[in-house]
């Protein structure tokens, strides 16, 4: 086990620092609807939407190397992987189709947005990464 080499801790830690950082970033980042409807839309639309959406992905995927990096606890450093991949499959729905949804008519956008996140397998691969 490497988990005593003084440059892998530092870097595992520095790299969960950053991760840290990006977690708290993403909430500031991301625009909130007040109101849903148009409001909702207007979010999917904005460049802070997949701004937001990019710097938690990179959270979850320094998580996984910081862990990887330390060399211990193969099975939950395995997990933790295996957690952000399926993580990320949904933030990939939620960056890239929902901020195409602007150019669906208002209606149609919503009920698409709805199935895009709720949908049985995107449900499935968020809970149980």
């Amino acid at each position: 086990m490497n988990h005593e080499n003084p440059q892998r801790r530092t870097v595992a830690a520095t790299l969960l620092v950053v991760a840290g950082i990006l977690f708290a970033l993403f909430p500031l980042t991301r625009p909130f609807a007040p109101g849903g409807g148009a409001d909702t839309l207007e979010q999917f639309g904005s460049i802070w939407w997949t701004v937001a959406h990019l710097v938690g992905a990179a959270a979850f995927l320094l998580t996984a190397f910081a862990f990887a990096e330390l060399h211990i606890a193969p099975r939950a450093t395995a997990a933790i992987g295996v957690g952000s991949a399926l993580t990320l499959l949904y933030f990939g729905s939620e960056t890239f189709a929902l901020h195409e949804l602007t150019a669906v008519d208002g209606d149609t956008a919503l009920e698409l947005a709805e199935l895009i996140r709720t949908g049985t397998a995107a449900m499935i691969a968020f809970g149980v990464g």
